[in-house]
């Protein structure tokens, strides 16, 4: 998800540091003065990295992108040093303008290696969505020190699950692989136990369906990358109205 990403500032910047694959995201804060909306306007201010999915020219209120699936949790990887305050990440899915769900994780603890996270989307209305917001903070806004100019924030990996009871039971029953991951043409999908009219669904990294393909049976998968540009993708394999979901795939050029 990170090249979908705009950045504030050198607060924000792409390190190699990463979890898995090549790059990861780093947040940090310094002292310094920015001026509203963006920051207090205060002279050597505490300022803070900040990222948003969509922010054009700093107008948050218009940072949204089109988003039209429903996923039961955002899960990721994180380290980082806090001194005070935290880190403050937030998920909300819109419909119609409506806020109808919501996922919010703080990282308020130090930690030397990457260590998995895992938040709940909840939602309020049993509808699909149209537009998302996404917002990275290295701040906690609920705390009366919300930041620190020492504190120093790393996230990689950062993956929407579906379905995640559906996860567990077609998991332990099919057993999916995929080789190789990343790939550039084609991969497969390979599982323990015979598939019976599967379907596999691949979505992009804004949750928007890209591809799908019907009546999938035997052991062995391919999936062709046809017309499908480079980047982050998820895909889902669902059958007995049990679902699948590998934590990414990566298509390379």
């Amino acid at each position: 998800m990170f090249n979908q990403f705009n950045s504030n500032y050198v607060l924000s910047s792409k390190t190699n540091d990463a979890n898995t694959g090549t790059n990861a995201l780093k947040l940090v804060c310094d002292t310094g003065t920015v001026q509203p909306p963006l920051g207090s306007g205060i002279p050597k201010d505490t300022i803070y990295g900040s990222v948003m999915l969509g922010l054009v020219n700093a107008q948050v209120s218009n940072a949204k992108v089109p988003f039209s699936s429903e996923p039961d949790s955002l899960t990721g990887y994180m380290k980082g040093t806090v001194i005070n305050g935290g880190l403050y990440m937030n998920m909300k899915l819109y419909k119609a303008g409506v806020n109808i769900a919501s996922a919010t994780y703080f990282f308020v603890s130090s930690k030397t290696s990457y260590t998995r996270f895992s938040v709940p989307v909840t939602y309020s209305q049993n509808i699909a969505p149209d537009t998302m917001t996404f917002t990275i903070l290295a701040t906690h806004p609920g705390l009366s020190i919300s930041a620190d100019p020492s504190n120093v924030f790393y996230i990689d990996d950062l993956t929407l699950i579906y379905n995640p009871n559906g996860i567990n039971d077609i998991q332990n029953e099919l057993g999916l692989s995929v080789y190789p991951n990343p790939f550039s043409t084609e991969t497969a999908l390979q599982t323990d136990k015979i598939s019976k009219d599967a379907t596999l669904t691949v979505y992009n990294s804004f949750g928007q369906h890209v591809k799908h393909i019907d009546n999938l049976s035997g052991q062995t998968i391919t999936l062709h990358r046809d017309n499908l540009p480079s980047g982050l993708y998820f895909i889902r394999l669902t059958q007995d109205n049990k679902t699948f979901t590998t934590h990414k795939l990566v298509i390379t050029d």
